[in-house]
C-alpha cells in the first residue's frame, strides 16, 4: 500500500485511478483478442483450421499449410448461426455435400467425399461422439459448424460494453470505498461513516470484480 499511497502522492489519485483503468482495459481486451483466435480455431488429427472470412454465399477457412477450406451455401437457412440448409464443403480433394433441410425427421444428412451417406440428429452429435470413432469429412462439417455458430453469434468483444464500465466500477471501490459507500447509502443514511468491514467489503467485491473481467472471457472457450 505504501508505493500506492506514494503514487497518490505523486500524480494526485485521480490520475492513478484513470491509469489503472487504462491497464485494466487494455489487459482485458489483449485476452479476449486471445480467446477470440483461439475460438476461430480447430484441429481435427494435428491438422490446424482457422476461420478466415464470410460473404453473402460463401465461407472460407484455411489448414495451418495455406490451403483453402470453401463452403459453397446452396440454401440459405432461416436460423442466423445455421451456415445454411444446404452447403458443400471444398477441400483439396474432398466435396462434402451437408443437408439440414430433413433435421427434425431424419437428421443432417451428410454426403462424404467417399460417396457414403453419414446422418446425425441432436443426440448423436451432443452425446454420441465420444464413443464412436468420427469419419474426417464429419469431424470437418461439425467444428466448421461449430465456429461458425460462434462467428455469427454476439461476438465477445461486446463484452466490452458490459466490461470497461465494470472495471472502473471495480476500482473506485478499491480506491475509494468510503465515497462509494456514501452514494450506495446516501438515500439510508445521514452523516453516518462506513465500518472499517463496510470498507474492507468494497475492497474485496471491488478486487473479485477485475479478477472475474480477467478470467470471464476464457469461460467462452468452446472447446
Amino acid at each position: 500500500m505504501g508505493r500506492i499511497e506514494n503514487l497518490y502522492k505523486k500524480y494526485t489519485k485521480k490520475k492513478v485511478y484513470f491509469a489503472f483503468a487504462i491497464l485494466f482495459i487494455i489487459a482485458h481486451i489483449v485476452i479476449l483478442s486471445i480467446v477470440y483466435q483461439i475460438n476461430i480455431s480447430f484441429s481435427i488429427n494435428g491438422q490446424k483450421f482457422k476461420y478466415i472470412s464470410k460473404n453473402e454465399n460463401t465461407v472460407l477457412f484455411k489448414d495451418k499449410n495455406g490451403d483453402l477450406v470453401n463452403i459453397d451455401i446452396k440454401v440459405k437457412g432461416n436460423t442466423p448461426n445455421l451456415m445454411g440448409d444446404k452447403y458443400e464443403i471444398k477441400y483439396k480433394d474432398k466435396l462434402i455435400a451437408v443437408d439440414h433441410t430433413r433435421w427434425q425427421n431424419e437428421g443432417i444428412i451428410i454426403t462424404l467425399s467417399n460417396g457414403e451417406e453419414y446422418r446425425e440428429d441432436w443426440i448423436s452429435i451432443k452425446f454420441m461422439q465420444t464413443y464412436r470413432r468420427i469419419p474426417f469429412d464429419v469431424e470437418l462439417v461439425n467444428n466448421i459448424n461449430s465456429i461458425y455458430d460462434f462467428v455469427k453469434g454476439d461476438s465477445i468483444y461486446t463484452l466490452l460494453l458490459i466490461t470497461i464500465p465494470a472495471i472502473f466500477y471495480g476500482l473506485a471501490n478499491i480506491m475509494y470505498p468510503g465515497k462509494l459507500w456514501r452514494i450506495h447509502h446516501m438515500f439510508t443514511v445521514s452523516g453516518g461513516e462506513p465500518t472499517e468491514w463496510a470498507i474492507s467489503s468494497n475492497i474485496f467485491g471491488g478486487v473479485l470484480i477485475l479478477l472475474l473481467i480477467l478470467i470471464f472471457p476464457f469461460f467462452t472457450l468452446i472447446k
